[in-house]
This record gives C-alpha cells, structure tokens and sequence, in this order.
C-alpha cells in the first residue's frame, strides 16, 4: 500500500496473495451464507445493478463510514434488493434453540436504516439531475451573434 498517503492503491506482485478487510451487505435476502471456500468475483457496480438508489447504499456501505451501522445499512439494502417492508424487517426474528427469538433489527438499527435509505434516494436523485442537465448543457445549439 501506498504508506500512509491515502490514496488506497496497492501494488501486489504477480503470484503472491494478500488479505484484507472490507465490509459487505447481504444483497439477496434468503440465499446461503458466504463461506471462505466459495468463489468470489470483483466488478463494477454498474455490471451489478442499474438501481441508482442500490447503487448509493453500496457506495455507502464501501466507504466504510457506516461500519458502526452495519445492521443499518443491511436493513436499507434489503428494503431495496428484495423489497422487504419496514414491518417485515422489524418482525425478522433470530431463532434460538431452548431460549426466546431475539429481533434481527432494533427499532433503532430500523429508524437509522430509514434515514440511510432517505439519504441514498436524494443522493440518486441529485447525481440524475445532474446528468439531466450535462445532457442538456451538452445538446444545446449555441446562438449565432448577428
């Protein structure tokens, strides 16, 4: 890595391996668990989703400024990515074998999830307007002076 300078470039030699963190969401509400054996594969956000309101949560949960809102921001993702209800997720239950279910998301966790997702939705609407009007900066004929 770039030592200290911020810049989040690596440099990794061909045939070497290096691990590191990063903090995902789950974007398919019932599949199975990721287990380290499985493949993986990088790309593009767009290649992924053309939802531009998904496309700002996981520019969110990449950015890690919402690593203490992990519950949150999974909460969010799945209210867009399989279009659960606020009702559904707050009734989302950990089961325990001999000891009471425990929610999956505290009312809190649930209340941070709607203002992430109000956050994403405006940042989407913004970047649209955005290119609204680059489109039409673009496609503009300029007046002759006579």
């Amino acid at each position: 890595m770039m030592g200290g300078m911020g810049g989040g470039f690596m440099s990794i030699p061909p045939e070497k391996t290096v691990t590191f963190p990063i903090t995902t969401v789950c974007l398919n509400h019932g599949k199975d668990e990721p287990r380290p054996r499985m493949t993986y594969r990088l790309i593009k956000l767009e290649e992924y989703t053309s939802d531009p309101v998904l496309q700002e949560l996981l520019v969110m949960v990449g950015s890690g400024a919402h690593d203490n809102n992990k519950q949150a921001i999974q909460a969010a993702t799945w209210a867009v990515t399989d279009k659960m209800s606020w009702d559904k997720l707050a009734a989302k239950q950990i089961e325990h074998v001999g000891q009471p279910d425990e929610p999956y998301f505290s009312q809190s966790e649930l209340s941070q999830a709607q203002q992430l997702l109000a956050q994403a939705q405006g940042k989407a609407r913004k970047r649209d307007q955005q290119k609204e009007e680059t489109v039409t900066r673009k496609g503009r004929i300029p007046e002759k002076k006579s």
